[in-house]
């Protein structure tokens, strides 16, 4: 039995009091990923209960690096609200137990068991009145998890806006989205869950069934959203979305992006199509595309133990020089100390 604890009712500020980055959740361009569970229960006396290392610290993996962890706050006045933040990456949150008032620049709305929450890069929002609330954070990092999201290219809603702040790195939205599952979408989000959080724990989990988990959880969530917002949420002409994946073809073939031609092929000026595409996305194609080869080859660095030059050719680029002054100048270091430091172990609890 667990006792009352009478919470301070005033509400927290709007003004923002923090900003989440990706270090503080464990995120990085090798654990793109993060599942973690919250109990806000009166009937655990834990503190702030540290998840710890990987049940198995030797199991060093690569690309997703998924990770699903479970702690406990106590009930008490001051975990009944938290305050007004935002994040440096996406959020997603399910409601499994409790209710809480959830506070946006929108407004305040309830949430109990059910409740889906987007927070986007930038958005900002916050809780009060917390009481005996169990949820489940999703943290991600939408660029890693292009190759992912290109299954689902031509799906509407949630599955767009994640493909466009990972493909455009723009925050086409800046805001919070809430909407609400049914009973049944939520015990099919809880049994993906369940799945994933008995996989962790394993000494060589499935990376397919975290990214096979992870992509029903999202495909409830989508039903449920399209339900909430039947409109497309990134509008984007079908010029660019056009353009954008058949440069993610390009990028993985190696072979090279003409700006003149795709613009042809649709009756476009090459000034034209630029124009468009630039106003869209915030830079021209051809920078996009040198863009996004350079993260996939940041990518293969990650995943695989190919020498720098087999990346360069396979990708397109003349040599590995090439690829060097090309990546360093997009990405802030140069391929060899990409590699050394997201494969260096110093992951966040």
């Amino acid at each position: 039995m667990t006792n009352n604890i009478a919470c301070n009712n005033e509400r927290p500020s709007q003004e923002l009091d923090h900003t989440v980055n990706p270090d503080v959740v464990g995120l990085r361009a090798d654990r793109p990923l993060r599942f973690c569970t919250i109990h806000y229960s009166q009937a655990h006396k834990l503190g702030w209960t540290q998840p710890g290392d990987d049940p198995h610290p030797e199991n060093v993996r690569p690309y997703p690096g998924m990770r699903s962890i479970e702690f406990y706050v106590p009930a008490n006045e001051e975990t009944c609200q938290v305050p007004y933040h935002n994040h440096e990456f996406v959020e997603l949150v399910l409601i499994r137990q409790g209710q809480a008032v959830h506070i946006t620049p929108e407004g305040e709305n309830p949430i109990q068991r059910g409740s889906a929450i987007i927070v986007t890069q930038g958005g900002r929002h916050g809780f009060r009145d917390i009481d005996r609330i169990i949820k489940t954070n999703i943290y991600l990092q939408p660029d890693w998890l292009s190759e992912d999201l290109r299954l689902l290219w031509g799906e509407p809603g949630l599955f767009r806006f994640l493909l466009a702040d990972a493909l455009f790195h723009q925050n086409l939205h800046g805001g919070v989205w809430q909407f609400e599952l049914t009973e049944e979408e939520t015990v099919a989000c809880e049994r993906e869950l369940a799945e994933l959080h008995r996989e962790a724990q394993k000494l060589h989990p499935s990376l397919a069934l975290f990214n096979g988990c992870f992509l029903k959880i999202l495909w409830v969530l989508n039903e449920a959203f399209i339900r909430k917002e039947p409109d497309d949420p990134i509008p984007l002409r079908k010029e660019v979305w056009s353009a954008a994946e058949q440069i993610e073809g390009m990028v993985r073939m190696g072979t090279p992006f003409h700006v003149e031609e795709f613009a042809r092929r649709r009756g476009m000026s090459r000034s034209g199509f630029t124009r468009l595409f630039k106003n869209t996305i915030g830079m021209g194609p051809m920078d996009y595309y040198q863009e996004r080869r350079a993260r996939y080859a940041a990518r293969c660095l990650i995943e695989s133990e190919e020498s720098i030059t087999d990346i360069a050719h396979r990708l397109g680029y003349s040599d590995a020089a090439h690829m060097t002054r090309l990546f360093k100048r997009l990405l802030g270091s140069t391929p060899s100390e990409y590699r050394k430091m997201a494969l260096t172990k110093t992951d966040m609890p």
